[in-house]
């Protein structure tokens, strides 16, 4: 009996120790493996799965337990899963493959919408057809990034209407661009000395080859495969080696880098030894690299280069992202990166009625960026595709347009409200949204010194009327000596638009030297919204710490009048020189009491008054340095004016300015109200 009793308890034992393991050890097992459809073999690579970036990347962060895991997969496995993902060498695989475009010309066939937009695609690729093939050519001797650009908007353009219109002229316009760029003679590189050349190029090239695969030719198929070896791959493969490489980096670099030759190794990784060799290497890279990239993202989606970078390298992680899983049917948990899901919020509320808050090296031209289609798709989010489609027509269609807004997500009407992006310590406000009336302001403290930045802390900008009444002046010209030299006394504070003087911000004390800190720190420590008033009051002391005590800004949105409200408080350790700028495109004219400026626009008005304080007065200024300033030649023409106010020897002061659009009604200015005592009711 007690034999019996003894096995019954093993057989117990043995069963719960089997419940356990399956358990806790199983789903771990089969993660590690699941990239692959067959098992791996005793001598085949193991991939990894880490959770700190430093591990991938050698650089060192703060591990969070927000933080995904990040699955490193072995080049080895992803080329076998390659494969087996698309028997017999199958194209077309990036972004699209062949199903989709049959169902894109489907959905042409008979959704009213989508066959404008293809009419209107369709008519580009027709001028297309009229013009030369690029040529080689570095317009500004430094860069070949344009003629890049340029080839790939052809190639896209012309080999997406092949495919969907079947017009074997499509296809051979495209090829001619193909065939030129991989010509020795023609293109002898892809210009890897400006990293950023290549990598777009390798994107069009790679596109081609792929879209095109069943109407290219077995040699035309080898010319366009060897340049994207030799041309593209090879090159990355020695980028990726040297120091402090940018395609590891937390810059925009590392997505296109690693987004625009991902997809020329996605295309070739099947096609023999070399050429899955160093396609392996390249998109095992892009994949642990890249988060380094898409952590920046984290938490809430703002992008720290400012809205033009979001969207050139927010489009280039969404297109090697979107390859990974058309080619291999996984992005190995990329897109589940802290913020990629919201990222698309900021290119939404960084458009004002009139344009971008284009703060850093950005134009003001307002973002229509079929990311969103991407991103709606991809994180089931119907805002994202709502909104573009009701900010774009038929002439802002893209191939990618067509593509990534034929998988239909059900559109849900987004509520543009008061939005605070507290990785970048900015926000927006509006009153009106989608009226001509709506006003507008975009304010932000933050960092100095980052990647593209200025020295705009406290900067703003204000729309309303339909029309942008005080501006940012954008980018300067890149190539200016020392523009990128962006240390504490960087070449690059000494050009008018990186300074503070050239921003809608305070300067303290002028002189040659970078005028605000170059490694300033600075935060919003109050933002409330509500239905009267919504308001950002920001400590941006640190901005001007060896002048100032304290430094505070306060910037608000009266609802019902769409009045603007700036408010410093300051103060200084000793009598200072203190300047508040504002610059505008308007017509500007000072009352003869210099307490109100009127400024004019395609007949609209807003007056801009001072409410604090008493010795305030206006003064109208060019847009150029002060006498105090650097002013190095060759900057770029601002041609606009600034609203200036100017106060000597004072050591506490409050500037209070008002900005309302004229709307035949009177205009009360609002009492003085200390920023300590703002709410949404005063």
């Amino acid at each position: 009996m007690k034999n019996i009793y003894k096995k019954f308890f093993l057989i117990i034992l043995l069963m719960i120790m089997s419940i356990y393991f399956i358990y806790n050890f199983a789903p771990k097992l089969y993660k590690a493996y699941s990239n692959t459809k067959t098992p791996k073999k005793a001598d085949e690579p193991a991939d990894k799965v880490i959770t700190d970036r430093s591990e991938s990347t050698g650089t060192v962060n703060n591990k969070s337990s927000a933080d995904p895991e990040i699955y490193l997969p072995k080049g080895e496995n992803i080329i076998r899963s390659l494969k087996q993902h698309n028997e017999n060498g199958q194209h077309p695989r990036l972004m699209a493959r062949e199903e989709d475009f049959r169902n894109i010309k489907l959905n042409i066939s008979k959704d009213t919408a989508m066959k404008k937009k293809f009419n209107y695609l369709q008519s580009k690729a027709d001028m297309l057809l009229e013009r030369e093939p690029v040529k080689y050519e570095l317009a500004d001797k430094v860069r070949l990034l344009p003629v890049s650009r340029d080839v790939l908007d052809r190639i896209q353009t012309l080999a997406f209407v092949y495919k969907i219109t079947g017009d074997k002229k499509y296809a051979e316009a495209a090829l001619l661009e193909l065939e030129t760029i991989s010509s020795d003679e023609k293109f002898p590189s892809w210009h890897p000395e400006h990293f950023l050349d290549t990598a777009e190029m390798t994107a069009a090239a790679a596109i081609g080859y792929d879209w095109l695969y069943n109407y290219l030719t077995d040699s035309q198929k080898s010319l366009i495969r060897n340049a994207l070896l030799n041309k593209g791959l090879k090159p990355a493969l020695e980028f990726s080696m040297v120091k402090n490489s940018s395609m590891a980096g937390a810059t925009n670099w590392n997505s296109v880098c690693n987004g625009g030759i991902g997809l020329g190794a996605l295309a070739l990784g099947d096609e023999g030894e070399e050429f899955e060799r160093v396609s392996a290497q390249l998109i095992e890279n892009g994949v642990k690299y890249l988060p380094e990239m898409l952590s920046n993202y984290a938490p809430d989606g703002a992008w720290y280069e400012g809205p033009s970078y979001w969207d050139y390298g927010t489009t280039y992680a969404a297109y090697f992202i979107s390859s990974l899983d058309s080619t291999l049917g996984t992005d190995y948990d990329l897109s589940k990166s802290p913020g990629l899901a919201s990222t698309g919020y900021f290119s939404i509320y960084m458009n004002g009625p009139s344009g971008l808050f284009n703060f850093s090296d950005a134009d003001s031209y307002k973002l229509k960026s079929p990311i969103l289609l991407w991103l709606s798709n991809k994180f089931k989010n119907g805002e994202y595709s709502w909104y573009y489609n009701s900010v774009t027509n038929e002439k802002d269609t893209t191939p990618m347009s067509l593509i990534w807004g034929n998988k239909k997500v059900k559109e849900i009407p987004i509520k543009i409200q008061d939005k605070y992006f507290n990785k970048l310590e900015l926000v927006t406000l509006h009153n009106n949204v989608g009226k001509n009336s709506d006003s507008f302001v975009g304010f932000k403290a933050g960092k100095n010194g980052l990647s593209h930045s200025d020295l705009d802390i406290g900067s703003f900008v204000y729309d309303t009327l339909g029309l942008r009444w005080f501006c940012e002046l954008g980018t300067e010209n890149y190539n200016l000596p020392g523009y990128w030299d962006t240390g504490e006394k960087g070449k690059r504070w000494e050009y008018y638009r990186k300074r503070a003087e050239g921003q809608n911000t305070l300067v303290i004390n002028p002189s040659a030297k970078p005028d605000q800190n170059v490694l300033a720190n600075t935060k919003i420590d109050s933002f409330k919204e509500g239905s009267k008033k919504s308001f950002a009051i920001a400590d941006i002391t640190d901005a001007y710490k060896t002048d100032a005590v304290s430094v505070k800004r306060g910037a608000a949105l009266y609802k019902d009048t769409g009045t603007m409200l700036i408010q410093d408080e300051i103060t200084t350790y000793r009598p200072s020189d203190i300047w508040w700028f504002a610059h505008t495109i308007a017509k500007i004219e000072i009352s003869k009491d210099k307490k109100t400026a009127l400024l004019s626009k395609n007949n609209k008005k807003v007056l801009v008054s001072i409410v604090s304080p008493a010795e305030g007065h206006f003064d109208k200024m060019k847009a150029e340095p002060l006498p105090q300033s650097p002013n190095p030649p060759n900057q770029s023409p601002n041609n606009l004016e600034k609203l200036s106010i100017h106060l000597s020897n004072v050591k506490n002061t409050t500037i209070t300015v008002t900005v309302s659009p004229v709307v035949n009604k009177n205009i009360l200015p609002p009492e003085l109200v200390k920023l300590q005592d703002w709410n949404i009711d005063n």
